[in-house]
């Protein structure tokens, strides 16, 4: 399981990579293990179209703020990836 050092280097390197950019579609994942308290149809209706405006950590999950005060939450669970 990554700790803090890991989780905060990869809110930088997103920080560095997507803020301002939309999102263009959602598809493509494992969702029951992915995305456990969410569905693929749900995030559709949310976040495509929406551009992000920020990116944090809190703890070892990683916050992604969207425009519209829309937020996605992740944790990069025991395998560390992060998809």
């Amino acid at each position: 399981m990554p700790e803090l050092p890991e989780v905060e280097i990869t809110a930088r390197g997103l920080r560095q990579r997507i803020i301002g950019l939309r999102i263009l579609r959602i598809g493509g994942a494992d969702w029951p293990r992915m995305l456990p308290n969410s569905t693929e149809a749900e995030l559709q209706a949310v976040l495509p179209g929406l551009t992000v405006k920020a990116v944090d950590r809190r703890g070892k999950y990683l916050l992604m703020e969207f425009e519209q005060d829309k937020w996605l939450v992740g944790h990069r669970k025991m395998s560390g990836n992060l998809l």
